[in-house]
């Protein structure tokens, strides 16, 4: 017997009125799914894992958009300063 499709959220109901998220979750999903199968790892946990990091990826793009495009150095640069993490915490320079 052959196994079961995963079932697609209902991305239209959850980002509703919002086209391009809608889109956005579909294409990730089927992506997310396609990996998940290539590696055989299809499973109950692993499917909301995707749809979890499906949501919240969506969500990240739309609060951030090109957030990940330049990178943490870009954001530094226009404060004018940097952090620096040490085993016993962080300060700011300048």
């Amino acid at each position: 017997m052959a196994a079961k499709k995963p079932q697609m959220p209902r991305y239209d109901a959850v980002f509703r009125g919002d086209e391009a998220r809608v889109s956005l979750a579909k294409l990730l999903w089927k992506e997310v799914i396609a990996a998940l199968e290539e590696v055989s790892a299809l499973s109950r946990v692993n499917l909301a894992r995707a749809d979890r990091y499906v949501r919240a990826k969506v969500e990240f793009e739309a609060l951030y958009p090109g957030g990940g495009r330049g990178g943490p150095g870009d954001a530094r640069a226009e404060r004018g300063r940097g952090v620096q993490f040490y085993l016993v915490g962080r300060r700011e320079v300048e």
